[in-house]
């Protein structure tokens, strides 16, 4: 159900819908290099969206711990995005990393599941993964659907960068809504079994 919400009219006949970012097609195309800050399980995603960043839109992409990023020197240009993600959008690093980065000048976008969140409301721009509460001490639920919104980030980059044609676009876009069902599948199975 989260990943459905989270999916639901991201695709028109111009690309993927991503209006939450708050960029112009022209700053898009303009940036020169990502910074993605997160801790725990989201520093994991991370590293998933970095793959299809630089693979998709051929941008390089920094992935960091935020409680070590803060204490680093880090390129920061007019051009630079800084994503955070956090579940809770109220983690201590990953907002230090966040301030640091606008300080220098960076554009910050955050993809997190609470709303109102420190994070929502100190950033240029936010995704809400609309998850719901996360009621394990596994962040399954908030996990998947945080590696879905960092997909729909780097499909929005990679078109809007010309890297990617809408046909490529709109492909994987349909692969990634079959994640739904599929997900029901298995979870109807594993109650099965």
């Amino acid at each position: 159900d989260a990943l459905e919400r989270l999916l639901k009219d991201r695709l028109s006949e111009k690309g993927i819908v991503l209006d939450e970012l708050k960029m112009s097609d022209d700053e898009v195309a303009a940036i020169d290099r990502i910074y993605v800050v997160a801790c725990g399980t989201s520093y994991h995603v991370g590293l998933i969206a970095r793959t299809v960043i630089e693979t998709w839109a051929c941008i390089p992409v920094v992935v960091e711990t935020a409680s070590e990023f803060i204490y680093q020197d880090v390129l920061v240009t007019d051009h630079t995005l800084c994503v955070i993600i956090s579940q809770s959008g109220e983690t201590a690093d990953t907002l230090s990393a966040a301030r640091k980065m606008k300080g220098l000048g960076a554009r910050i976008f955050a993809i997190t599941n609470v709303l109102g969140s420190t994070a929502a409301r100190e950033s240029d721009g936010v995704l809400y993964i609309q998850a719901g509460p996360e009621v394990c001490v596994c962040s399954t639920k908030a996990y998947t659907a945080q590696m879905v919104a960092a997909i729909l980030l780097a499909l929005y980059i990679a078109h809007r960068t010309h890297h990617m044609d809408l046909a490529q676009v709109k492909h994987k876009f349909e692969a990634l809504c079959e994640l739904p069902s599929l997900i029901r599948e298995v979870l109807t199975r594993s109650w099965q079994d």
